[in-house]
């Protein structure tokens, strides 16, 4: 039991550590990205400052124009600093994590494998392949064991003994003076003072809370997995509309330009929009990192099991 439950416990603490590499290693990923963006922005800002510049120097603009690009610029700057540094942040943690000083980057976004069925299916599977729920059943199996035992010893137990030997201190072959004893004998408990059943009580009460423990432990994996469920269609709902919402932003972001170079629109409106991409494209990041966690919780609820290395 000991074992089993060291084993379960082990195999949870693995777990955990899945995920906490996933969300380091996904983190990395985001960081890069984010780095990604913020250079197209970067270089998007650069041609705001340089186009206004030309516009201020042929007296098509004001001085503001240049302020506010140049403004712009510094801003976006400074988030591609701390991009960078949240990725060298994401890269020495996940060498931490993994004990590995020869990682120097990430590819693309990963998670754990999960194959999406029907809300129930899933219950049913993670019921089945639930570590935890193994050593909790163990528990329920042993304490019902215990019960039987303890009724066991209450009940009256026959004794049989048998002895051969003979009267003659010479060595013969007559049976004449051979003798046989045999001995039966009952014990049983008559009264201990309600001792007995004191202790069949309380292997009861044992297999009770054991078996609550179980059910509640399947209640709260069900609920688990629900969630979980949930969660991940959620976030791939959201990942679509955001994918959406960047696509549209950076669009709208290329009319505008085109307006400010015709002097149709002024800088502010312009850099708004152009924040608006920014914006777009981080909470684009952003969707993909939390649908990639919220498949991996979804796994892990279900029972994952790392592959054991041969």
């Amino acid at each position: 039991m000991q074992i089993k439950a060291r084993e379960t416990l082990l195999k949870r603490d693995e777990n955990m550590l899945v995920l906490e590499v996933l969300k380091a290693y996904n983190g990395a990923v985001a960081a890069k990205y984010f780095i990604s963006a913020l250079h197209k922005a970067l270089e998007a800002t650069k041609s705001h400052v340089e186009l206004s510049t030309n516009f201020f120097h042929e007296g098509i603009v004001t001085n503001i124009d240049v302020l506010q690009a140049k403004d712009m610029e510094a801003n976006v700057n400074a988030k591609l600093i701390e991009a960078k540094n949240r990725y060298n942040l994401a890269i020495a943690y996940l060498k931490f994590l993994l004990q590995d000083e020869s990682i120097d980057g990430v590819d693309e976004f990963n998670t754990l494998n999960c194959s999406v069925g029907k809300l129930e299916e899933l219950k049913n599977m993670a019921i089945k392949n639930r570590t935890d729920l193994e050593w909790v059943k163990l528990n329920e199996k042993s304490s019902q064991k215990m019960v039987d035992m303890e009724k066991s010893s209450n009940y009256p137990i026959i004794g049989l003994n048998a002895k051969y030997g003979f009267n003659d201190d010479k060595p013969t072959l007559s049976s004449d003076k051979d003798y046989y004893m045999v001995g039966v004998g009952l014990k049983y408990t008559v009264f201990d003072g309600g001792f007995s059943k004191a202790k069949i009580d309380q292997a009861k009460i044992s297999h009770k809370q054991a078996t609550l423990q179980r059910e509640n432990l399947e209640s709260f994996i069900k609920f688990e997995v629900e969630k979980n469920f949930r969660d991940l269609e959620a976030k791939k709902e959201i990942l679509v509309e955001k994918i959406k919402s960047k696509e549209l932003a950076e669009e709208i972001l290329e009319k505008h330009q085109l307006m400010y170079k015709n002097s149709i629109i002024n800088m502010t409106e312009l850099l708004l929009k152009e924040a608006d991409a920014q914006k777009a494209r981080a909470e684009y990041i952003e969707a993909k990192y939390d649908e990639m966690i919220a498949n991996a919780n979804l796994a892990i609820s279900l029972g994952y099991k790392m592959k054991e290395k041969r």
